[in-house]
């Protein structure tokens, strides 16, 4: 399961806070580093990447030796049996986790070389993240769940304009977008939840089980939509999903077995 970046992990104590409070937000900044993609440059690379998790009971390996290019603009899905490392590998690409061994290159950037500031900057500039379960602010409504990371990276707290440029971007009708995500259907939740990770204008999505808890009309639009970004908009679109059908939307299919890369398709 991919994990939550820090900032939507502690939003427990930014909703008790008063609305409006300016203390909700962090600095603004950009990266320095970030600039025009090159088609022929990988934006994601892995080199002989291993990742370690020590427990008690002895060492799990989630990854062992993974080397893969991503490219500017391809739709990537990630396939692969219960336990084999597929979130491992989403973690590692979200710089969510840091490698116990070999490099990961973001942009051309080794993220082993980045500060904890770096990270945070990098996750909010460049990458958007979409999840099974939509984990959405329960006491936000569908503008303020989408306007939050936007206000947190440029300081702008009241405007929500690109917010709502989002929300018709992923076609929410206007009318919801003052509903709490309780009030949505689940079909609705995610692409709120598409919008949120596209209201920072990232080159990347990482997208774990996007369509796992849609039934399959409202999953083929979600996918369809995804299929778009990627085609219409060349964002890079990285995708672990446990159906076939949901991997052909990809242009790639990568297996991954007992944390190993154990095919490619297409």
């Amino acid at each position: 399961m991919l994990k939550i970046p820090t900032g939507q992990a502690d939003a427990a104590d930014t909703l008790r806070r008063p609305e409006g409070d300016p203390s909700l937000f962090i600095r603004p900044f950009t990266l320095p580093w970030k600039q025009e993609k090159d088609k022929e440059s990988p934006i994601i690379a892995f080199r002989q990447v291993t990742k370690i998790y020590p427990l008690d009971s002895g060492d799990v390996t989630g990854i062992d030796n993974v080397s893969l290019d991503i490219f500017p603009g391809e739709f990537i899905a990630v396939m692969g049996p219960s336990g084999s490392g597929k979130s491992t590998l989403l973690n590692l690409m979200g710089c969510l986790d840091q490698p116990s061994s070999g490099e990961i290159l973001i942009e051309g950037n080794s993220v082993r070389m980045m500060s904890d500031n770096q990270l945070t900057d990098l996750r909010l500039e460049l990458l958007g993240f979409i999840f099974q379960y939509f984990n959405l602010f329960p006491l936000f409504d569908a503008l303020k769940n989408v306007h939050y990371p936007y206000a947190t990276r440029t300081g702008r707290i009241y405007d929500t304009s690109r917010a709502k440029e989002a929300l018709r971007e992923v076609d929410l009708p206007e009318p919801f977008w003052t509903h709490r995500p309780g009030q949505l259907s689940g079909g609705q939740q995610q692409r709120v939840a598409i919008a949120r990770a596209l209201v920072n204008d990232p080159s990347i999505l990482l997208c774990d089980e996007p369509t796992g808890n849609l039934d399959t009309h409202t999953g083929t639009t979600i996918l369809n939509l995804l299929s778009d970004l990627s085609r219409r908009e060349g964002r890079t679109i990285v995708m672990v999903t446990h159906d076939p059908k949901t991997a052909e939307y990809a242009d790639r299919i990568i297996r991954i077995v007992d944390g190993k890369v154990a095919g490619e398709k297409g």
